[in-house]
């Protein structure tokens, strides 16, 4: 199949983003041709497609989108929000072909039923939920019920998979390998940066109870800077105390390998899941403690979260650091949750399925 798929912005690294690339990555694996456009794009992201020769292109947007596809003659659209929507619509219209949406939150931007969202929605052939959350959010928002389709975001476990510690990094960042490690990865914006702060006003206090604390926060966004000046003299007055505020990286499992817990939540729960480390729920709801199988709806960032005290955070950190039996579950339930619903060898298989079935039954 010839895709074209349609997103706003690659370029923070957040699920959304990471998404688009793994999808891409492995549609390329299996054959197909991709072209793929945005508004605005990070060169790092786009160096990690495999893409080779004339299987994958990549455009910027431009003023015609049409004159952006050239010869590229796309099968089916596949659209992410936001603006990507409707542009994609645009082109889906123009070439008569199958249009796909993907809706990654608790929106239904371009597919509700206001005027526009209601055109869209009415030429999509498939609008796709990436969970089942944002999926009772679209049945109460879109004209056209029927054609809402959930499909998890995957993760490719030949990049995200158990693995030792890499010394080099442990190296790198001089972590002491006495002391507890958490590795934060969050996008620094959305508000999900809040939680960050608090744990940053927090880990003085944790470190001693702990008798030392690696504290690594991978991420970025609007509100990095703020990030890393909060409470920084108390942090460097702290003995026992080691932060290293790192940014974005592309080179996600290599931090995830050092970790005694990571805190994160959506994609990036996901991905430390795969490699088999616990995940304490952190994100622009708050809270939501450790991760496993009975909080499953606590993955995607959707459910299950609260803002608590800066100590009872202590507390509850403190105390799952410690429990071992509780880590050991959560890798478990973790790991066995991830091969049943965010392997990307089997989320690709439900969405070329889709296309499949689009393109035999449509008259395009």
């Amino acid at each position: 199949m010839k895709i074209a798929i349609y997103a706003d912005r690659l370029e923070s690294g957040g699920g959304l983003e990471t998404h688009v690339i793994t999808q891409v990555n492995e549609l390329l694996r299996r054959g197909h041709s991709i072209f793929l456009t945005a508004n605005a794009a990070a060169s790092d992201f786009l160096k990690m497609v495999n893409g080779e020769g004339r299987k994958f292109r990549f455009e910027l947007y431009s003023n015609d989108p049409l004159e952006d596809l050239a010869e590229f003659k796309p099968d089916l659209i596949h659209a992410h929000p936001f603006t990507a929507i409707l542009r994609g619509h645009k082109v889906a219209c123009a070439l008569n072909v199958p249009l796909f949406i993907t809706i990654h939150g608790l929106y239904s931007f371009g597919v509700d039923r206001s005027f526009n969202g209601y055109s869209v929605a009415k030429k999509a052939s498939k609008i796709i939920a990436v969970d089942d959350v944002v999926e009772d959010l679209l049945r109460k928002s879109v004209a056209f019920p029927e054609k809402i389709f959930t499909i998890y975001n995957g993760i490719n476990r030949n990049e995200f998979y158990p693995d030792a510690a890499d010394m080099e990094l442990v190296k790198e960042l001089k972590i002491d390998c006495t002391w507890k490690t958490i590795v934060v990865v969050s996008r620094l914006e959305d508000s999900k940066e809040k939680p960050v702060i608090q744990l940053m006003d927090g880990a003085p206090l944790l470190a001693e109870r702990l008798n030392g604390l690696n504290l690594v926060i991978v991420g970025d966004g609007a509100y990095r800077d703020m990030v890393w000046a909060r409470n920084r003299a108390e942090i460097e007055n702290c003995h026992n105390l080691r932060v290293c505020r790192m940014g974005r990286r592309i080179d996600i499992p290599r931090f995830l390998s050092i970790a005694d817990l990571v805190m994160a939540c959506s994609r990036a729960a996901i991905e430390a899941m795969a490699c088999k480390r616990p995940v304490f729920a952190m994100g622009d709801g708050g809270f939501a403690g450790i991760i496993n199988r009975s909080k499953k709806g606590v993955i995607a960032g959707r459910e299950g979260y609260r803002w608590v005290s800066n100590q009872e955070l202590l507390e509850d950190l403190y105390n799952t650091l410690l429990d071992e039996p509780q880590q050991e579950k959560a890798i478990q339930d973790g790991y066995e949750m991830i091969e049943e619903y965010y392997d990307i060898q089997k989320v690709t298989d439900k969405l070329e399925s889709l296309y499949q079935q689009v393109l035999e039954a449509s008259n395009f």
